[in-house]
């Protein structure tokens, strides 16, 4: 499903909206929230994937990473 796909790609907890919004939550170490309407298939931001994963890799984030 869409949430574990995320996890794989992300690996960090996140809620999207059909807007384009996402809210990333890495506990004790990030919030972030980006709004990009143009959406994939499954009503998801595509930029907002694209950059939450670009911080998660930067930040290293990933929560299977540790």
């Amino acid at each position: 499903d869409g949430s574990g796909r995320w996890m794989r790609a992300v690996g960090v907890p996140a809620k999207s909206s059909v807007s384009g919004g996402v809210v990333l939550a890495a506990r004790g170490r990030l919030g972030a929230a980006v709004v990009s309407p143009p959406l994939d298939e499954q009503g998801r931001s595509v930029r907002g994937r694209l950059a939450s994963e670009a911080l998660s890799d930067e930040l290293h984030l990933h929560a299977f990473a540790r």
